[in-house]
């Protein structure tokens, strides 16, 4: 699996990586976010292989993550962002989208009740934007250590993002 993510971080080359939380409470989403930093971090090391074969490049690449579900770590110690995003303008599109993702739907729907994980997101983004002491809705993340990824002095996310990012 990370010599497949890896050949497409070579292929595509990204500017930054965007990737789930190494703490949260679903085992896939850490696993996720392990691959993701994995596949970022062997990039240009020219002996590991990947599937497909891709050429190793040398380019920074600042990896983030998002918070966990639930804002905590797994010994419920709350985990709190580097840097906060203002979502305000987009959370009706933020949850249609989380809500057309059918398979989780699904499960969700059955497992936790109707349409709960939709309210949990929204008042989970809402506490984020709370905390910011700056936006109604805000998305939290944490940058991954630059060692091995890029330059300690660059933070394209936040340099993109200017004033919806505190």
């Amino acid at each position: 699996m990370i010599g497949r993510v890896a050949a497409t971080i070579r292929d595509v080359k990204p500017d930054i990586l965007l990737t789930l939380s190494l703490e949260d409470y679903m085992e896939d989403h850490m696993n996720a976010g392990r691959i993701a930093a994995t596949a970022a971090f062997v990039r240009g090391m020219r002996n590991y292989v990947t599937t497909p074969s891709a050429p190793p490049y040398q380019k920074d690449l600042p990896l983030y993550h998002a918070l966990p579900y639930g804002l905590r770590d797994m010994m419920r110690k709350p985990v709190l962002p580097e840097f906060y995003v203002n979502v305000t303008s987009v959370m009706d599109k933020k949850t249609e989208a989380l809500a057309a993702h059918a398979s989780q739907k699904d499960w969700l729907d059955k497992s936790q009740g109707l349409d709960s994980y939709l309210t949990a997101m929204r008042e989970m983004t809402r506490k984020v934007g709370s905390m910011s002491g700056r936006f109604e809705f805000a998305e939290g993340w944490r940058r991954h250590l630059h060692l091995g990824y890029s330059s300690l002095e660059i933070n394209p996310l936040q340099d993109l993002l200017g004033a919806l990012c505190r």
